[in-house]
Protein backbone atom coordinates (compact mmCIF):
# COMPACT_ATOMS: atom_id res chain seq x y z
CA UNK A 1 0.00 0.00 0.00
CA UNK A 2 1.26 3.47 -0.80
CA UNK A 3 0.30 6.82 0.67
CA UNK A 4 0.69 9.83 -1.61
CA UNK A 5 2.65 13.02 -1.15
CA UNK A 6 1.34 15.43 1.48
CA UNK A 7 -0.85 12.77 3.10
CA UNK A 8 -1.78 13.53 6.70
CA UNK A 9 -1.88 10.70 9.20
CA UNK A 10 -3.72 11.23 12.48
CA UNK A 11 -2.92 10.58 16.12
CA UNK A 12 -2.73 6.95 17.16
CA UNK A 13 -1.72 5.65 13.74
CA UNK A 14 0.17 2.35 13.73
CA UNK A 15 2.55 1.19 11.05
CA UNK A 16 3.05 -2.46 10.28
CA UNK A 17 6.17 -4.55 9.81
CA UNK A 18 8.72 -3.54 7.20
CA UNK A 19 7.73 0.13 7.23
CA UNK A 20 9.73 2.17 4.73
CA UNK A 21 10.01 5.93 4.88
CA UNK A 22 12.52 8.35 3.36
CA UNK A 23 14.07 5.35 1.58
CA UNK A 24 14.92 3.74 4.93
CA UNK A 25 14.03 0.35 6.39
CA UNK A 26 12.54 1.83 9.56
CA UNK A 27 12.63 -0.05 12.85
CA UNK A 28 10.99 2.77 14.84
CA UNK A 29 10.76 6.55 14.79
CA UNK A 30 9.56 9.56 16.72
CA UNK A 31 9.24 13.29 16.29
CA UNK A 32 10.11 16.30 18.41
CA UNK A 33 8.98 19.89 17.91
CA UNK A 34 10.29 23.28 18.98
CA UNK A 35 13.65 21.91 20.11
CA UNK A 36 15.41 24.94 18.61
CA UNK A 37 12.69 27.42 19.57
CA UNK A 38 11.32 27.82 16.03
CA UNK A 39 8.37 25.47 16.46
CA UNK A 40 9.61 23.23 13.65
CA UNK A 41 9.27 19.46 13.93
CA UNK A 42 12.13 17.03 13.40
CA UNK A 43 11.80 13.32 12.66
CA UNK A 44 14.20 10.78 14.12
CA UNK A 45 14.34 7.42 12.34
CA UNK A 46 16.06 4.36 13.81
CA UNK A 47 16.58 2.07 10.85
CA UNK A 48 18.55 -0.97 9.80
CA UNK A 49 21.67 1.11 9.05
CA UNK A 50 21.63 3.61 11.92
CA UNK A 51 19.88 6.86 12.82
CA UNK A 52 18.64 9.43 10.31
CA UNK A 53 17.30 12.90 11.04
CA UNK A 54 14.77 14.75 8.87
CA UNK A 55 14.49 18.46 9.71
CA UNK A 56 12.86 20.56 7.00
CA UNK A 57 14.79 19.96 3.79
CA UNK A 58 17.70 18.40 5.72
CA UNK A 59 17.92 14.60 5.74
CA UNK A 60 21.11 12.83 6.77
CA UNK A 61 22.76 10.89 9.57
CA UNK A 62 22.61 11.98 13.20
CA UNK A 63 26.32 12.88 13.05
CA UNK A 64 25.85 15.06 9.96
CA UNK A 65 22.84 16.77 11.56
CA UNK A 66 24.76 17.57 14.75
CA UNK A 67 27.79 18.80 12.81
CA UNK A 68 25.58 21.15 10.76
CA UNK A 69 23.80 22.43 13.87
CA UNK A 70 27.12 23.09 15.60
CA UNK A 71 28.50 24.84 12.50
CA UNK A 72 25.49 27.17 12.83
CA UNK A 73 26.24 27.75 16.53
CA UNK A 74 23.24 25.69 17.70
CA UNK A 75 25.07 23.68 20.36
CA UNK A 76 22.06 23.12 22.65
CA UNK A 77 20.01 21.94 19.66
CA UNK A 78 22.76 19.51 18.62
CA UNK A 79 23.26 18.16 22.15
CA UNK A 80 19.53 17.76 22.81
CA UNK A 81 18.76 15.99 19.54
CA UNK A 82 21.80 13.69 19.86
CA UNK A 83 20.88 12.73 23.44
CA UNK A 84 17.24 12.02 22.55
CA UNK A 85 18.06 10.12 19.34
CA UNK A 86 20.75 7.96 20.93
CA UNK A 87 18.61 7.19 24.01
CA UNK A 88 15.69 6.26 21.75
CA UNK A 89 17.87 4.03 19.54
CA UNK A 90 19.39 2.34 22.59
CA UNK A 91 15.92 1.56 23.95
CA UNK A 92 14.67 0.31 20.57
CA UNK A 93 17.61 -2.11 20.42
CA UNK A 94 17.31 -3.06 24.11
CA UNK A 95 13.70 -4.07 23.48
CA UNK A 96 14.81 -6.20 20.53
CA UNK A 97 12.68 -4.32 18.02
CA UNK A 98 13.47 -5.13 14.40
CA UNK A 99 10.61 -3.54 12.50
CA UNK A 100 10.16 -6.93 10.82
CA UNK A 101 13.42 -6.52 8.91
CA UNK A 102 14.91 -9.64 10.52
CA UNK A 103 12.53 -11.93 8.59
Amino acid sequence: MEIGDYAKIGDGVRFGAKFRCEGLEVIDFFTMANVDGTGRRIHIFVHTKGITIRAGCFKDTLDAFCMKAEDEGKYLYSTTVRAAAEAFADEVHRQGKTGGWDK
